[in-house]
């Protein structure tokens, strides 16, 4: 025995670890519930065939399937398409003063995106519901939250410094509608 024999790791050997990825198994399409009984809680357990699915079919992103072992769906793109340069006739948060003018600008960029509300909630990721937005852009008495408008600039098909514009447009209207804090009445002088 030499010194390079008791330095070898020891364990299996390299040709025998695995390196194939683990199986994937999917609900077979045929497949109808059989054995089902109900269980303690309320809930219904039955067993369902399962079927391998083939290094072909199979998903690269098995392991971020959602709970329902579906793969997460792509996010679709709005069909923004901007304006020539020096013709650009999209809205311009900065130029509103007020709330009222503030929802106006945002009921402008999605007229300019020519997007319904189904097409702002389905083109923003679910983040927001298209009655949130209807109702969001239907009162000019209330300044939308910030999440909303992230959402309604994500999904007009806006930038980073898009989205950048209309948060510090958000800010300093949320800042002026503040109501400023009185003065603290101060007793007179009781000598």
């Amino acid at each position: 025995m030499n010194a390079t024999d008791l330095l070898d790791p020891t364990g299996p050997n390299a040709s025998m670890r695995r390196t194939l990825r683990p199986t994937v198994y999917r609900v077979a399409r045929d497949a109808q519930p059989r054995n089902i009984r109900r269980g303690r809680d309320g809930h219904y357990y039955g067993e369902v065939r399962l079927v391998a699915e083939s290094p072909e079919t199979a998903d690269p992103r098995h392991d971020t399937r959602d709970g329902r072992g579906q793969p997460p769906r792509p996010r679709p793109q709005p069909p923004a398409v901007r304006d020539i340069e020096g013709h650009d006739q999209r809205p311009d948060p900065m130029q509103a003063a007020t709330t009222g003018a503030y929802v106006r600008a945002m009921r402008e960029l999605q007229a300019w995106a020519d997007l319904s509300y189904r097409d702002l909630e389905r083109f923003c990721g679910g983040v927001c519901a298209y009655s949130t937005f209807w109702k969001a852009l239907r009162d000019d008495t209330r300044l939308p939250k910030l999440v909303l408008v992230n959402a309604l600039v994500v999904a007009c098909g806006g930038t980073e410094d898009d989205y950048q514009r209309w948060a510090t447009a958000w800010r300093r209207i949320k800042r002026a509608d503040r109501p400023k804090a009185a003065a603290p009445d101060l007793p007179s002088d009781p000598w």
